[in-house]
């Protein structure tokens, strides 16, 4: 009878020691994937950032078509950041002009 409980008992440490070991292969594996998933959410993070630069330019894009008055798609990014990058240069100067006639006293 003993040695019957012994077995028993045997039995169910081997049981036992194997349903650990696949708990622990299961929780490596989610450990893994949740490394995986942290790794991939930190290469999005700068979703928001990017969506805004994106409404920005896009919105840049359309300023300079309705310019232009034209829809030339064959323009690149590149040279419409380039003409409104000018335009806003002018601008700027004109603004420089105009604010230092404004204070200088022998323009009263």
């Amino acid at each position: 009878m003993e040695t019957c409980l012994q077995e028993k008992k045997a039995e169910l440490q081997v049981v036992t020691d194997n349903l650990r070991d696949t708990k622990e292969q299961q929780l490596s594996a989610k450990n893994s994937t949740l490394k995986q998933l942290e790794k991939k959410l930190k290469g999005q993070s700068d979703y928001e950032e990017v969506k805004k630069e994106l409404s920005i330019l896009k919105s840049m894009e359309g300023a300079a078509s309705e310019r232009s008055g034209l829809q030339d798609t064959s323009k690149t990014l590149e040279a419409l950041l380039l003409e409104n990058y000018h335009s806003l240069q002018s601008k700027n100067a004109t603004l420089r002009i105009t604010n230092s006639g404004l204070s200088d006293p022998r323009s009263f």
